[in-house]
C-alpha cells in the first residue's frame, strides 16, 4: 500500500490563483507610473482591479478545501470570475500593443477553451 496521501482533483488551483495574482500584480506595478492611460490599459487596470482580490480569495478557499473545509459552489466560481478577469486584463495588454496582438490573443484564448471543453 501506497503512503502517498490523495491527491485533490483541484490541487492545482492554488498554483492557478497565485501565478495569477503575481501576474496581475507585475502589470498593474508596471502602470503605477503612468499619467495618462490608454483605453486598452485602462480596461487591463480595472480587470485586474477585480481580478486581484478575487484571486486572493480563491487562494484562500483552496486552503481551507485542503484543510478539509467543505466549499459551496459558489465559492468556486468566485475563482472562476477571477481567472477571467485575469486573462480579460492581460488580453487587454495585448490590445494595447497593437489590434492585431490583441485579436491573435483572444483567438487563440478561445481555441485553448475549445481544446479543453473537449477534453
Amino acid at each position: 500500500m501506497s503512503d502517498a496521501p490523495d491527491t485533490n482533483p483541484r490541487e492545482a488551483d492554488r498554483l492557478i490563483y497565485a501565478g495569477l495574482l503575481g501576474l496581475a500584480a507585475a502589470a498593474v506595478i508596471q502602470l503605477g507610473d503612468k499619467d495618462e492611460l490608454s483605453l486598452s490599459q485602462l480596461v487591463e487596470v480595472y480587470a485586474f482591479a477585480i481580478a486581484i482580490p478575487l484571486l486572493a480569495v480563491g487562494l484562500i478557499t483552496d486552503y481551507a478545501r485542503r484543510a478539509g473545509t467543505s466549499i459551496p459552489a459558489w465559492r468556486d466560481a468566485i475563482g472562476v470570475i477571477a481567472a477571467v478577469a485575469a486573462v480579460v486584463g492581460m488580453g487587454a495588454l495585448f490590445f494595447h500593443f497593437q489590434l492585431g496582438v490583441g485579436l491573435a490573443f483572444a483567438a487563440v484564448c478561445i481555441f485553448g477553451i475549445i481544446l479543453v471543453r473537449l477534453l
